[in-house]
């Protein structure tokens, strides 16, 4: 019987249509040797592990200078709702502090990849381009208030306990 681990090595390489580690690696963009290790240690990193629950694999994958303008304003709002719901650790007048303890972990591409639907729903059911969609997603947190800053602030409980005392 496999474990998790080679259940969901399996799973990426047939999501990404990799033939065998090898190709897997080349396509997560990591040595086969990572892989190895992920069976090793009886765990795959989150990263990768949400390219199975729909995450954009370019986002996770591909350097920040690559993304799209979609993914660029999914960034952008992953780390204005982080900066206000964590006012204990982020500090709105230290914007590289802030970033540093975002990118820490998978944080980031959890934040960034829920952001990243709500921004592709507005482009996708109502036809806006992805500024006018970030406007709009970035204008309901603002009315919401407390509201929107408490969903985050639970989500980043949930991913990042490290964290969560000092929200």
């Amino acid at each position: 019987m496999e474990n998790d681990v080679d259940m969901i090595i399996a799973a990426l390489r047939n999501r990404l249509g990799a033939k065998n580690d090898a190709d897997l690696g080349r396509k997560l963009r990591v040595a086969k040797s990572t892989i190895s290790s992920w069976r090793a240690r009886g765990i795959v990193p989150n990263r990768y592990t949400m390219i199975l629950d729909g995450a954009s694999h370019q986002m996770i994958l591909v350097p920040p200078n690559s993304w799209s303008v979609q993914e660029t304003l999914a960034f952008n709002l992953a780390l204005f709702r982080f900066t206000r719901a964590t006012p204990k650790v982020a500090r709105w007048d230290d914007y590289r502090a802030n970033l540093d303890l975002f990118l820490n972990g998978d944080l980031i591409f959890i934040l960034a990849s829920e952001c990243q639907k709500e921004i592709a729903d507005l482009i996708d059911m109502r036809g806006y381009d992805p500024e006018t969609a970030f406007a709009l997603v970035l204008h309901e947190d603002i009315a919401q208030g407390e509201k929107a800053i408490d969903q985050t602030a639970k989500k980043i409980r949930e991913y990042n306990p490290r964290i969560s005392p000092d929200i």
